[in-house]
């Protein structure tokens, strides 16, 4: 049985009061893993690394290219994993492996094609009468938080998370 923690600000870490949960394999009814119980503290400190994250000089300032790269190498590995991955899949949601495995390579897809938008980002002049300029600027919103459903836990925060990332916010 694994003993899960959370990734919080570039480190491993328990949940701050060390609360667990067990999570069941619905076929078997046995416990897969034990994963941290996270509190709205955990909560916090996800965001302040995030925040952290995003005030970064090497994160602010890379290139937008260069972000696509990175999501590159996610879909990469993913697409390494992605037999590993579905395994566990499987096993926390009772799917059958070959529908956990197509879920986790349109993962890495999803990871592809947003490695693929990220120096493609435009905006659009519209002209405006008289000595006034008129432009648009894209950049990041911020820190951004996902929700993600059970039924397909990693293709669904890929598909937020990937964007996001692509756009130069932080998760």
């Amino acid at each position: 049985m694994a003993e899960e923690q959370m990734w919080i600000g570039g480190e491993w870490c328990a949940a701050e009061n060390g609360d667990t949960s067990d999570v069941l394999n619905p076929a078997t009814g046995e416990v897969m893993a034990t994963v941290p119980k996270a509190t709205a503290g955990d909560v916090n400190r996800c965001v302040e690394a995030s925040r952290a994250a995003l005030n970064n000089a090497d994160w602010k300032s890379m290139d937008p290219a260069q972000r696509g790269r990175i999501l590159n190498k996610m879909a990469a590995v993913t697409y390494a994993k992605a037999k590993e991955l579905a395994v566990v899949e499987s096993s926390n949601n009772g799917k059958t492996f070959r529908e956990a495995l197509s879920e986790i390579r349109y993962g890495a897809w999803t990871l592809e094609y947003f490695a693929g938008l990220t120096d493609k980002i435009e905006g659009s002049t519209i002209p405006v009468p008289g000595s006034r300029l008129n432009y648009t600027l894209r950049q990041p919103l911020g820190v951004t938080a996902h929700i993600v459903p059970w039924n397909f836990p990693l293709q669904l925060a890929l598909r937020s998370i990937a964007p996001a990332l692509a756009a130069g916010c932080t998760v």
